[in-house]
């Protein structure tokens, strides 16, 4: 049967092992804490840099939208600047 000074020297070391232990995952839960934190914070400017991107975007789409309607009106007015031309050549051709 073991002694009392064997079985506390044993429960001793047990202590001190699980104390170790249990500081390597203080530490640990600490660090993952930390880079948990650094995460969010980057998930948040990445997604408040998306929104940004989106409204670009959306603007860059508006302004080609806008832009290709000018320019169909500006064509429009081309043309028909081009018919009124036209039109003017024949009545000075058929009055001669």
């Amino acid at each position: 049967m073991p002694s009392f000074e064997s079985i506390y020297i044993k429960t001793e070391a047990n202590i001190n092992k699980a104390v170790e232990h249990f500081k390597i995952l203080r530490d640990e839960n600490i660090a993952l804490r930390e880079q948990n934190e650094r995460i969010s914070a980057e998930l948040e400017q990445t997604k408040q840099e998306l929104d940004k991107t989106k409204e670009k975007l959306k603007l860059v789409e508006l302004t080609k939208t806008i832009k290709t309607k000018k320019d169909s009106q500006d064509l429009k007015r081309q043309i028909n600047e081009w018919v009124r031309e036209t039109d003017e050549s024949i009545r000075i051709l058929e009055s001669m």
